[in-house]
């Protein structure tokens, strides 16, 4: 029986397990959280203004170089020197045999040259004299345009900080005398109103009845419900504006118009209201007499406190139109100021580099002068006029030459120049002196900076003509006649409130625009109003504070809310 039992019992137990476990509801597994993406950003206030790198293929030049000339005709039985070598001034390049010369008429021909050459020294000695003496004077007038114009600029400045001063003071004095004005404009009221309803009992809960209530304005009942109405009103106007903190001075003086002219109007129906009275009674004519006597002074003093009034507001106004005007003018005074003291310093540089482009020049004419009567001696004999590298070479052993060919060009290694041309628009955004990078073909960077600027274009490509030097030159980084590239970096400032930033960094869509920033260290994206395109930038309005972060690489990959994180 025992055994029958536990049997019985068992299939039931059975079932409500299976039921249970049947019914137990399914709770989904939590979903990790993506990891941090990272990020690059920038914050709002270094997006004021963004860097626009240009770059151009430049030429590499000596500072220096000479053409080497046959001196006489003949046959070149000597050559010293083949393409790429390194020569000395002096050196004896090559001889050429004259097999013209000779006799009587080759003496008297080599004293003339000789004659002739000693000429061309004492000539190209007297020009580099001459050059170094109107140098000079050319150098100090563009010093002192440059030193004016830094006086001029600096006059322009402290001429706009006074007026700043001055505007500022002027305004205090303005205002301190407009709320003088305002005031006792006010209190003139105050007064008025006082005196009208110790007068006519019009606010019967500030005194005790009149005496006269029975013969004030009983003419005309109208009119003395008028009357009541709009002393009611002046009141209302009085108590609150007494009650009011008006802080902004315009404002004050505003509604101390609207107060005097409420209570002008008040003095003007009180007047007629005394003057719709019965005498008799407690009202004799010598009393309602002095009361329209009173009355009419008091809109006296309404019409001058009402003018009072308004000419403060007039002089608020014109002390702001005075101020504005003279403001724009010496602001713009200054900017010009300014830029002309960007010309004159960009006119000196340029001076400076023009002068002692044309002395180095003068001093080569004057050692090749020199060369060329020491090569006269021995007219067969090819000298180099320069130390440096023979970069151009137009004759071989055993050609025949004729007098004045050109033989070979040596150019100076010591130093070298870049030469490129560049539009119209970047010439405006950069100075001589700027410093630049050069690359050179092992894709090397070295520090440059703009040496000369050309004021005139190109006849044919109507570009300008721009010259770099290395800051340090090193021999090895350089082989003239190659091409090389020059990066001009220029920094674009935005309008005043927008900020620029990488067209790749926002979200453009059909119907809005947006980008991306961080916040509590998740992605959040803030709309945008894009105001220009140009080239690979937007120039975009927003309100967000200056040290807010945007995103500006890895934005494509996040989503609202994802987790990111700065990468250097």
């Amino acid at each position: 029986m025992t055994i029958t039992k536990k049997i019985l019992i068992i299939p039931p137990l059975l079932s409500l397990l299976f039921l249970t476990a049947c019914g137990q509801p399914k709770v989904a597994a939590p979903q990790p959280e993506k990891p941090a993406l990272q990020v690059k950003g920038q914050t709002v206030a270094q997006s004021r203004s963004s860097q626009q790198v240009y770059e151009y293929p430049a030429l590499v030049l000596s500072q220096q170089e000479a053409r080497v000339m046959a001196k006489t005709s003949g046959t070149v039985k000597q050559q010293n020197y083949k393409l790429g070598d390194t020569v000395k001034i002096g050196q004896i390049l090559a001889r050429i045999d004259d097999v013209n010369q000779g006799g009587a008429l080759g003496s008297g021909l080599a004293a003339s040259q000789v004659r002739q050459a000693q000429l061309t020294v004492e000539q190209a000695e007297i020009n580099k004299r001459n050059l170094a003496l109107t140098s000079a004077e050319s150098l100090k007038s563009a010093q002192i345009a440059h030193e004016s114009a830094k006086i001029a600029n600096e006059q322009a400045r402290l001429n706009l900080a006074n007026r700043e001063k001055s505007i500022a003071q002027s305004f205090g004095d303005v205002d301190t005398n407009a709320k003088t004005a305002a005031d006792t404009a006010a209190d003139t009221c105050g007064a008025i109103i006082t005196g009208i309803n110790n007068i006519t009992n019009f606010d019967p809960t500030t005194m005790a009845d009149s005496p006269y209530k029975n013969n004030l304005g009983v003419a005309d009942n109208q009119l003395a419900i008028d009357a009541k109405a709009v002393y009611g009103a002046t009141k209302f106007l009085y108590d609150s504006y007494r009650d009011a903190n008006l802080a902004d001075i315009d404002d004050k003086v505003g509604q101390t118009i609207k107060l005097v002219d409420q209570t002008s109007r008040l003095a003007d129906i009180t007047k007629k209201y005394l003057d719709a009275s019965l005498v008799g009674g407690p009202l004799s004519q010598t009393v309602l007499s002095g009361f329209q006597t009173t009355v009419a002074g008091y809109q006296a003093q309404a019409s001058a406190a009402l003018r009072e009034a308004n000419g403060a507001k007039q002089t608020l106004e014109n002390n702001i139109i005075n101020s504005n005007t003279s403001s724009d003018a010496l602001n713009k005074a200054y900017d010009l100021a300014k830029q002309q003291e960007k010309n004159a310093q960009q006119a000196l540089a340029t001076q400076q580099a023009n002068i002692k482009s044309a002395l180095d020049a003068a001093e080569l004419q004057y050692r090749n002068a020199l060369l060329g009567l020491q090569s006269i001696i021995d007219i067969h004999l090819v000298i180099a006029p320069l130390s440096g590298k023979v970069t151009q070479n137009f004759t071989a052993m055993g050609e025949t030459v004729s007098a004045g060919q050109l033989m070979a060009t040596i150019s100076s290694g010591q130093t070298v120049k870049f030469q490129f041309y560049i539009d119209e628009t970047v010439l405006k955004k950069i100075s001589p002196g700027q410093l630049v990078a050069i690359k050179n073909n092992e894709n090397k960077e070295v520090r440059g900076k703009i040496t000369s600027l050309s004021t005139q274009a190109d006849a044919f490509s109507k570009r300008f003509l721009v010259e770099v030097a290395p800051v340090n030159f090193n021999a090895a980084d350089f082989s003239l006649g190659t091409v090389i590239n020059i990066l001009i970096t220029v920094e674009k400032k935005s309008d005043s409130g927008n900020i620029i930033l990488p067209l790749s960094a926002i979200e453009i869509g059909q119907n809005d625009n947006g980008i991306f920033i961080i916040g509590d260290g998740r992605a959040k994206k803030i709309p945008v109003t894009i105001i220009k395109i140009q080239g690979e930038t937007a120039e975009i309005k927003t309100d967000l504070p200056e040290t807010a972060i945007i995103i500006t690489d890895g934005n494509k990959l996040v989503q609202e809310g994802d987790l990111v994180v700065l990468r250097e």
